[in-house]
Protein backbone atom coordinates (compact mmCIF):
# COMPACT_ATOMS: atom_id res chain seq x y z
CA UNK A 1 0.00 0.00 0.00
CA UNK A 2 2.98 2.39 0.86
CA UNK A 3 4.22 1.90 -2.54
CA UNK A 4 1.64 2.57 -4.29
CA UNK A 5 0.88 5.85 -3.04
CA UNK A 6 4.18 7.02 -2.35
CA UNK A 7 6.33 5.24 -4.55
CA UNK A 8 8.74 3.66 -2.13
CA UNK A 9 9.18 0.39 0.04
CA UNK A 10 10.60 2.21 3.21
CA UNK A 11 9.19 4.52 6.03
CA UNK A 12 12.19 6.57 5.13
CA UNK A 13 11.55 6.88 1.28
CA UNK A 14 7.79 7.86 2.65
CA UNK A 15 9.12 10.55 5.37
CA UNK A 16 11.26 12.14 2.41
CA UNK A 17 8.69 12.37 -0.31
CA UNK A 18 6.44 14.15 2.37
CA UNK A 19 8.95 16.07 3.63
CA UNK A 20 9.09 17.35 -0.71
CA UNK A 21 5.28 17.69 -0.57
CA UNK A 22 5.36 19.63 2.67
CA UNK A 23 8.15 22.01 1.80
CA UNK A 24 7.25 22.59 -2.17
CA UNK A 25 3.39 23.32 -0.55
CA UNK A 26 4.55 25.42 2.33
CA UNK A 27 6.63 27.65 -0.39
CA UNK A 28 3.87 28.14 -2.35
CA UNK A 29 1.67 29.37 0.36
CA UNK A 30 4.22 31.43 1.63
CA UNK A 31 4.28 33.06 -2.17
CA UNK A 32 0.88 33.71 -2.41
CA UNK A 33 1.06 35.23 1.27
CA UNK A 34 3.77 37.84 0.54
CA UNK A 35 2.30 38.69 -3.08
CA UNK A 36 -1.09 39.40 -1.44
CA UNK A 37 0.33 42.23 1.21
CA UNK A 38 1.20 45.25 0.51
CA UNK A 39 2.04 48.34 2.61
CA UNK A 40 0.01 50.59 0.46
CA UNK A 41 -3.67 50.55 0.56
CA UNK A 42 -5.70 49.34 -2.34
CA UNK A 43 -6.33 52.26 -5.01
CA UNK A 44 -10.28 53.05 -4.88
CA UNK A 45 -12.21 52.80 -7.79
CA UNK A 46 -12.40 55.78 -10.24
CA UNK A 47 -15.90 56.83 -9.59
CA UNK A 48 -18.90 59.18 -11.96
CA UNK A 49 -21.89 61.12 -10.59
CA UNK A 50 -25.25 61.64 -12.08
CA UNK A 51 -26.85 64.95 -11.95
CA UNK A 52 -30.59 65.10 -12.74
CA UNK A 53 -32.79 68.08 -13.31
CA UNK A 54 -36.54 68.18 -12.49
CA UNK A 55 -38.59 70.93 -14.34
CA UNK A 56 -42.53 71.32 -13.40
CA UNK A 57 -45.02 72.99 -15.60
CA UNK A 58 -48.86 73.98 -14.79
CA UNK A 59 -50.69 76.55 -12.63
CA UNK A 60 -48.51 77.53 -9.58
CA UNK A 61 -51.78 76.46 -7.64
CA UNK A 62 -51.55 72.84 -8.68
CA UNK A 63 -47.69 72.19 -8.43
CA UNK A 64 -46.67 69.42 -6.46
CA UNK A 65 -45.45 71.73 -3.50
CA UNK A 66 -43.34 69.01 -1.79
CA UNK A 67 -41.14 68.26 -4.57
CA UNK A 68 -40.40 64.54 -5.70
CA UNK A 69 -38.06 61.80 -4.98
CA UNK A 70 -35.19 60.59 -7.29
CA UNK A 71 -34.60 56.89 -6.74
CA UNK A 72 -31.60 54.43 -8.01
CA UNK A 73 -31.16 50.98 -7.34
CA UNK A 74 -29.53 50.25 -4.18
CA UNK A 75 -29.15 53.92 -2.99
CA UNK A 76 -31.21 55.80 -0.97
CA UNK A 77 -33.84 57.84 -2.33
CA UNK A 78 -33.16 61.97 -2.72
CA UNK A 79 -35.56 64.27 -2.46
CA UNK A 80 -35.90 67.03 -5.06
CA UNK A 81 -37.78 69.86 -5.18
CA UNK A 82 -40.14 70.94 -8.26
CA UNK A 83 -37.80 72.74 -10.53
CA UNK A 84 -34.28 71.96 -8.52
CA UNK A 85 -31.27 69.84 -9.14
CA UNK A 86 -30.15 66.50 -7.68
CA UNK A 87 -26.87 64.75 -8.02
CA UNK A 88 -25.59 61.24 -7.12
CA UNK A 89 -22.17 60.81 -6.51
CA UNK A 90 -19.52 58.16 -5.74
CA UNK A 91 -21.16 55.88 -8.76
CA UNK A 92 -19.21 53.73 -10.35
CA UNK A 93 -19.19 53.16 -14.16
CA UNK A 94 -22.28 51.49 -15.49
CA UNK A 95 -25.54 52.10 -16.93
CA UNK A 96 -28.18 52.78 -14.05
CA UNK A 97 -31.98 53.10 -14.07
CA UNK A 98 -33.35 57.04 -12.88
CA UNK A 99 -36.73 56.61 -10.98
CA UNK A 100 -38.58 59.93 -10.37
CA UNK A 101 -41.77 59.43 -7.95
CA UNK A 102 -43.56 61.09 -5.22
CA UNK A 103 -45.19 63.17 -7.61
CA UNK A 104 -49.19 64.35 -6.46
CA UNK A 105 -52.02 62.56 -8.08
CA UNK A 106 -52.59 65.54 -10.57
CA UNK A 107 -49.19 65.52 -11.86
CA UNK A 108 -47.36 62.85 -14.28
CA UNK A 109 -44.19 62.76 -15.40
CA UNK A 110 -43.84 63.19 -19.11
CA UNK A 111 -41.85 60.99 -21.28
CA UNK A 112 -40.50 57.73 -19.89
CA UNK A 113 -39.97 56.78 -15.85
CA UNK A 114 -37.28 55.34 -15.14
CA UNK A 115 -34.91 56.38 -17.66
CA UNK A 116 -31.37 54.84 -18.43
CA UNK A 117 -28.59 57.13 -17.69
CA UNK A 118 -24.48 55.92 -18.29
CA UNK A 119 -22.00 56.88 -15.52
CA UNK A 120 -18.32 56.74 -16.84
CA UNK A 121 -15.89 57.51 -14.02
CA UNK A 122 -13.64 60.25 -13.81
CA UNK A 123 -15.25 62.35 -16.48
CA UNK A 124 -18.32 65.36 -16.07
CA UNK A 125 -21.58 64.30 -14.11
CA UNK A 126 -23.87 62.30 -16.52
CA UNK A 127 -26.99 65.18 -17.02
CA UNK A 128 -30.20 63.44 -17.04
CA UNK A 129 -33.72 65.90 -17.32
CA UNK A 130 -37.47 64.82 -16.06
CA UNK A 131 -39.97 67.31 -16.92
CA UNK A 132 -43.49 66.77 -14.86
CA UNK A 133 -46.90 68.30 -15.96
CA UNK A 134 -49.48 68.81 -12.99
CA UNK A 135 -53.04 69.69 -14.29
CA UNK A 136 -55.77 71.50 -12.60
CA UNK A 137 -57.14 69.37 -9.75
CA UNK A 138 -60.24 69.52 -7.60
CA UNK A 139 -60.04 72.13 -5.17
CA UNK A 140 -61.57 71.36 -1.85
CA UNK A 141 -61.93 67.64 0.34
CA UNK A 142 -59.20 65.72 -0.96
CA UNK A 143 -61.67 62.95 -0.70
CA UNK A 144 -64.28 63.99 -2.73
CA UNK A 145 -64.18 62.59 -5.92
Amino acid sequence: MIKTIFGSTTMEGVMHTVREHFAGTLLGLSAIVTLGCSDTPPTALPTGAIEITVSTAGADVDIDSDGYSLEIALRLPKLVGVNDTATFRSLPTGGYLVFLGSAARNCSVTGVNPRLVYVIAGEAPSQLSFSVLCVAGPHGDPWDF
